[in-house]
């Protein structure tokens, strides 16, 4: 599988030109026949940012099927973080889109946005972490934080990665 990663910034008050952004660096990824798309964790609306409980945007809403047409029309597959709203709560979610524009998984962090929530209640990491990977030999890296240490019983390869 070929990557392509963009670490670029968000435009954070404006969906359009975010919509804009995303359709060149798919269009970019595609030229550059990679597989699939990775983007920034809360790219939209940006990390840390006040408006993140204003801009979040529903799963199924009209800023996500943007997404899933964008990837439909580039062939390529996307990654995207971005702030979640499912009724009454915000997330910091993950979406991966096909290159079909079919979601094939979703992901909501446990961790959310410091201090801009008041968190109440968090679920434990195997309330919500869940994916595949296949074959066995694949590999998953991830930062030290201690709920990882459950992923050292799975099927792959799993490297820490620290930060400090």
């Amino acid at each position: 599988m070929r990557l392509a990663i963009w670490q670029g910034t968000s435009p954070t008050s404006d969906p359009d030109l975010a919509l804009a952004n995303a359709s060149r660096a798919l269009k970019a990824a595609s030229a550059m026949k990679a597989d699939a798309l990775v983007m920034p964790e809360v790219w939209w609306p940006g990390y840390n940012q006040p408006t993140i409980v204003e801009k979040a945007q529903s799963r199924r809403g009209p800023f996500a099927e943007t997404l899933r047409e964008l990837c439909t029309q580039t062939c390529c597959a996307l990654v995207i973080g971005y702030a979640e709203r499912a009724k009454d709560q915000i997330y910091n979610a993950a979406l991966v889109i096909g290159p079909d524009g079919q979601d094939l998984s979703h992901y909501r962090k446990i961790q959310l946005y410091g201090r801009l929530l008041d968190v109440k209640s968090s679920p434990v990491l195997g309330d919500c972490f869940a994916f595949t990977c296949q074959p066995t030999d694949s590999i998953v890296y991830s930062d030290c934080w201690r709920g990882y240490n459950v992923l050292d019983v799975s099927d792959f390869h799993h490297f820490r990665i620290n930060h400090s």
